[in-house]
């Protein structure tokens, strides 16, 4: 799957693992084969301490993965919507507890 430990530390959201595996030499442009980076992988658990040290030592922002996608494109898809729709249904069972009151 050329998944590297960069990845799966941002996949886990572990800054402190992931700033190590960065002072090592770990690339941190590198791509699974799915064309996923280390990057798009923190975007998308909404980790911005390490979305930021990612774009800190030059993680590319623009990079796209196998089905065009960019770390903002998969953190609005996966973690913003995903977030949005949480709190709407969080509106709608409020409602719904105060009406059998």
């Amino acid at each position: 799957d050329e998944t590297s430990a960069l990845h799966f530390a941002c996949q886990k959201g572990n800054t402190i693992i992931a700033r190590r595996l960065l002072a090592k030499g770990a690339k941190v442009n590198a791509k699974t084969r799915k064309g996923v980076t280390p990057l798009m992988m923190a975007a998308q658990r909404g980790e911005l301490s390490l979305v930021e040290l990612l774009l800190k030592k030059k993680a590319d922002p623009l990079a796209r993965s196998n089905k065009g996608d960019t770390a903002l494109d998969v953190a609005k898809t996966d973690v913003y919507d995903s977030i949005k729709e949480a709190c709407d249904k969080a509106k709608g069972d409020k409602r719904e507890a105060g009406k059998g009151g």
